[in-house]
């Protein structure tokens, strides 16, 4: 059996603490997974659970699991939580026919434990419930839950309505999902687990009088390998913004009291106020991989600019930009976590073009579009989500005027 590799599908597997799978499997079977890890299979349509490359046995979805995998075709019943044996259906009826907004009322509605046990007695050890926010009347932001084929379904949202006096259309997170900015001026800790967020004091955001902060995107390069607890770990962080003339980089400062606080580094940002500037406007913004370049998309200036950072010292210059009719309005921005494939929004035209790109020089070659004026017209917040296995494969989108969330899956 190669390694990592379901013997029935051929598909590459998840691997799983051995734990994991000893409570996940039926109490008779527990003392026959002697190592350390296995895999779990992620292909919907295979029977098998778990396996492992030097054993002959697998273990069989649902025959020999207590609960049946949520995203496997015989598996009837989905689970959104584990640990407390609450199906999703649950979630949705007590979701709508009550005024629940946050995992923790849905927990005490159900009368259930806050500390579910998830992260023991789940499929892989995780929490089932992927992030995303659109812009609501309430201030709050919405969780869905993604299925194998990408469709999402709402899981719960948080309220923030006392932490904020406008509403939020954007947020972005942190590379390891530990901290939230939502709007200008709301920084959050992050539960992984629950999705719960825990507001902290910050100084609002501001990148001059002219060169304004949008709020739509941000880009983090905390320090690595801090030693200080959350949220002092996140001291020193240099947070990237869009603005209206360029990229603001500012500086995290984080006391001993939790108090936040945002410093403009002005040698490290890239502005330039000339009306013909091929950057002007910058909407949203994303890294690649390596986190060597940075890619814009340029409401103003119907582009898609890209610059280089010095991973030394954080500064950023200008490597190139494309600026075409068939970008027109570019608003929003996303890449595949390969970092192989750039997506662009342009909101005033209801169309979603895609790049490729070299991670060298930083240029895109231009590929082709979608357009459909009907549901992508306004379309703001492109996100690449994950499926099971890992893979960006699906391509999510708010359209604002249409009120639609909508998705495509990337074709490989």
């Amino acid at each position: 059996m190669e390694k990592n590799i379901c013997p029935v599908c051929r598909e590459e597997g998840k691997k799983v603490k051995g734990e994991v799978a000893r409570n996940f499997v039926k109490p008779e079977l527990k003392d026959q997974l002697s190592k350390e890890e296995y895999f779990l299979c992620l292909t919907e349509g295979c029977d098998v659970a778990y396996y492992h490359p030097e054993e002959e046995k697998v273990y069989r979805n649902p025959d020999d699991v207590k609960i049946p995998i949520w995203y496997k075709a015989a598996s009837g019943e989905v689970f959104a939580c584990y640990g407390n044996k609450i199906t999703e259906e649950e979630v949705i009826k007590a979701v709508v026919e009550n005024p629940l907004y946050s995992r923790e009322k849905i927990i005490e509605f159900m009368n259930k434990k806050e500390d579910c046990g998830c992260s023991k007695i789940s499929p892989d050890g995780e929490y089932l419930y992927s992030m995303f926010t659109y812009e609501t009347g309430n201030c709050s932001t919405y969780l869905f839950s993604l299925n194998a084929d990408g469709l999402p379904s709402f899981s719960n949202a948080i309220d923030m309505s006392e932490d904020s006096n406008y509403h939020i259309s954007h947020f972005s997170m942190s590379p390891d999902g530990n901290m939230v900015i939502c709007g200008l001026k709301n920084i959050y800790v992050r539960d992984s687990g629950s999705g719960g967020l825990t507001p902290l004091e910050m100084k609002q955001l501001s990148g001059g009088e002219d060169n304004f902060i949008r709020n739509n995107s941000f880009l983090w390069f905390p320090p690595q390998g801090s030693p200080l607890p959350l949220p002092r770990s996140f001291d020193g962080t240099l947070l990237y913004s869009p603005a209206n003339y360029g990229i603001v980089c500012q500086k995290i400062t984080i006391d001993e009291d939790e108090k936040v606080l945002c410093e403009t580094q002005d040698e490290l940002s890239i502005s330039n106020l000339d009306p013909e500037s091929p950057y002007r406007g910058l909407s949203e913004i994303v890294e690649s991989p390596n986190g060597q370049l940075i890619y814009g998309a340029c409401v103003d200036a119907n582009s898609l600019a890209c610059f280089f950072r010095n991973e030394n010292n954080g500064e950023l210059n200008l490597a190139s930009y494309f600026s075409d009719s068939r970008i027109d309005g570019a608003s929003s921005i996303a890449m595949t976590k390969d970092g192989e494939f750039i997506y662009v929004a342009c909101a005033s035209t209801g169309i979603i073009a895609w790049f490729s790109r070299n991670d060298e020089t930083g240029e895109v070659t231009y590929m082709g579009r979608y357009r459909n004026s009907e549901c992508l017209y306004g379309l703001h917040s492109l996100r690449v989500l994950c499926d099971a296995a890992g893979a960006g494969k699906f391509l999510y989108g708010l359209g604002k005027e249409s009120e639609t969330l909508v998705w495509f899956k990337i074709v490989e």
